[in-house]
């Protein structure tokens, strides 16, 4: 059963978002069988895998972990806070902004105590570098507006301290309801800030969901070949440290 989608606002993005999103809806439902999305299972681990790898990344390169305050945008359900949870984040550590009050409600039972929240990413209820570290996880691609786009872009930056994550689909289809993230239009929308790392997530989905279903222990090795792999996660860093 799809989302009640009760939205922020009758804004032209956040109405259009909510197309794209019900579209998906409609696509995901044949995707699970008993109630696991078996199709996916190499998917979402190499989701998890990259910002893992990320992370590390991160850390490495000056994240204060224990101490780092951390926001996903169009966080949904929460499913791309929880892998830092794995990571040894804490909850208290994690927040999340979401356009659909149903969304953030579902995520709020499934994982009690974490922050999400009902706002829009174009104008953020934070103050200026609120956060060590700002994610996009697969929002920008269900997003149909590139103003809005643009607009989030410059808010993540503006609550950002240290590090922006863009983890999306390089390519989308305009049939599917699916906008894609390429590099370029990463440089364009966060002007000041650089890619520092990159790293390999998910394979195409024609490709990734029989080989998780079906030989699972390709799946790595097929990820090395970069033509296939569709998603990547970006790690944005300023280009001059504010003071």
């Amino acid at each position: 059963m799809g989302h009640v989608y009760r939205r922020v606002s009758d804004a032209a993005h956040v109405l259009r978002t909510e197309d794209a999103l019900k579209h998906w809806d409609c696509r995901r439902a044949s995707d699970d069988i008993a109630g696991i999305p078996t199709h996916n299972i190499g998917q979402n681990v190499s989701r998890i895998m990259a910002l893992l790898h990320a992370l590390a990344w991160m850390r490495a390169h000056g994240l204060d972990q224990a101490n780092a305050q951390v926001l996903d945008i169009g966080a949904g359900q929460g499913v791309g806070l929880r892998p830092f949870l794995i990571a040894e984040f804490a909850m208290s550590q994690l927040h999340g902004l979401d356009l659909f009050a149903d969304r953030v409600q579902e995520g709020q039972r499934r994982t009690p105590g974490l922050d999400l929240q009902v706002g829009d990413a174009t104008a953020m209820p934070f103050a200026d570098r609120s956060f060590a570290l700002v994610c996009e996880q697969f929002s920008f691609c269900h997003i149909p507006d590139d103003d809005a786009k643009a607009a989030i872009a410059r808010e993540m930056m503006r609550v950002a301290r240290d590090f922006i994550v863009v983890h999306d689909w390089r390519m989308g289809s305009a049939s599917r309801k699916l906008y894609g993230v390429p590099k370029r239009r990463i440089r364009e929308w966060f002007p000041g800030w650089q890619i520092a790392a990159r790293f390999r997530s998910q394979l195409w989905p024609p490709i990734g969901r029989p080989v998780s279903r079906f030989a699972p222990l390709l799946y790595d090795a097929l990820r090395i070949v970069n033509p296939l792999v569709g998603s990547w996660l970006s790690v944005l860093v300023p280009v001059q440290k504010p003071g």
